[in-house]
C-alpha cells in the first residue's frame, strides 16, 4: 500500500509507472542521471553552494544539481527535479533544506515522494536486504548502509523512507540506526578511516553501474578481476584513481558490473562526467 495524501500517492504511482514504462525491474537499482538522459532531460552539475537543485521547464528541460552535497543527496535532488518534470510542474528552484521531505508545498512534497519511490521502491528495498541476508524490519547499520549505497541514496534518506514512506521500520529501530554515523560504518567496512565514500561490489549489485568519484573505495571479493585504468587494486578491493569506465567481474564469470568514475565536484553536463582526462 502506498502511504500519504492523494497528491503523494499520485506522485508515487507516477514514479512506479515510469519504472514500468522504462522496463526497469522493481527489484533493481537505477541510475537517475541515465534515466533523465533517456527522457531527453539535460542534467548539469553546478558550482552553486546555496542551491539544492533546479528544474527548468524548457525544450529540452534542464535539471541543475549543486556539487556541494554528498553523492546520495545529489541523486535524490536529481530524482526530485525529475519528479517536477514528470508531474508537469513549472520551473522551480530548490534551496538547501536540512530535511527536504517535510514542511514543503504540495508540489515539493510530490516531487520528494516521486524521488523516494523512483529510487527506493518497496520491492527493491526488500530485495536489497534479503539478498544481503538481512531482515528489512530489523537490519544492521552495515546492511542499511550497503543497501543505500546500492540504491544510490544517502543512509539517512533510506532509513526515513523505510519508516515514513514504506512502513518497513519501526520508529524506534529507525532512530537507533540513525544514531549510527555513516563515517563509523565506512571505517569499520574499510578497516581504516576512509578518505571518501566506500562501496561494496559483488553479485548483489544489480541494475545499475557502480558509480564512483575519484578517491572512493570499492570493496570486492578477493577473486574478482578489474578491467580498465580508472581504478587501482588495494588490499580490500579497488580505489577510483581517475575518470573513466571499467568493469569488475568474478573470476568464474558468475557476475560482473560496469564501474564508472567521475571527477570529484565535477561541473558540467552529467553525461560527460566519466570522460577520461586528456593525456
Amino acid at each position: 500500500m502506498i502511504r500519504g495524501s492523494v497528491y503523494e500517492r499520485t506522485a508515487a504511482r507516477t514514479a512506479l509507472a515510469l519504472r514500468l514504462h522504462r522496463r526497469t525491474p522493481m527489484t533493481e537499482a537505477l541510475c537517475v542521471y541515465d534515466l533523465a538522459a533517456e527522457l531527453g532531460v539535460d542534467v548539469r552539475f553546478t558550482d552553486t553552494p546555496s542551491l539544492e537543485g533546479m528544474y527548468v521547464r524548457d525544450n529540452p528541460a534542464v535539471i541543475l544539481v549543486t556539487v556541494h552535497r554528498p553523492v546520495g543527496r545529489q541523486t535524490m535532488t536529481c530524482a526530485h527535479e525529475l519528479g517536477h518534470h514528470r508531474l508537469g510542474h513549472g520551473t522551480l528552484i530548490d534551496g538547501y533544506l536540512e530535511n527536504p521531505g517535510t514542511g514543503r508545498s504540495i508540489e515539493e512534497r510530490q516531487a520528494y515522494v516521486f524521488a523516494a519511490h523512483l529510487l527506493m521502491p518497496r520491492a527493491a528495498v526488500i530485495h536489497g536486504f534479503e539478498a544481503r541476508g538481512s531482515r528489512n524490519s530489523d537490519p544492521s547499520a552495515d546492511a542499511a548502509y550497503e543497501v543505500a549505497s546500492w540504491l544510490g541514496v544517502g543512509y539517512s534518506a533510506l532509513l526515513y523512507h523505510m519508516h515514513a514512506g514504506l512502513g518497513l521500520l519501526s520508529s524506534r529501530r529507525a532512530r537507533e540506526l540513525a544514531d549510527v554515523q555513516p563515517a563509523e560504518i565506512k571505517e569499520r567496512l574499510l578497516g581504516q578511516a576512509p578518505v571518501h565514500d566506500v562501496y561494496i561490489a559483488g553479485p548483489n549489485w544489480i541494475g545499475r553501474p557502480i558509480d564512483l568519484k575519484v578517491g572512493d573505495d570499492l570493496l570486492a571479493p578477493s577473486e574478482s578481476h578489474f578491467e580498465g585504468a580508472c581504478a587501482a587494486r588495494t588490499a580490500r578491493g579497488h580505489q577510483a584513481i581517475r575518470p573513466g569506465i571499467g568493469r569488475l567481474s568474478a573470476s568464474d564469470g558468475s557476475w560482473s558490473s560496469f564501474v564508472r568514475v567521475s571527477r570529484r565536484e565535477y561541473v558540467g553536463l552529467a553525461a560527460y562526467r566519466h570522460l577520461e582526462d586528456a593525456e
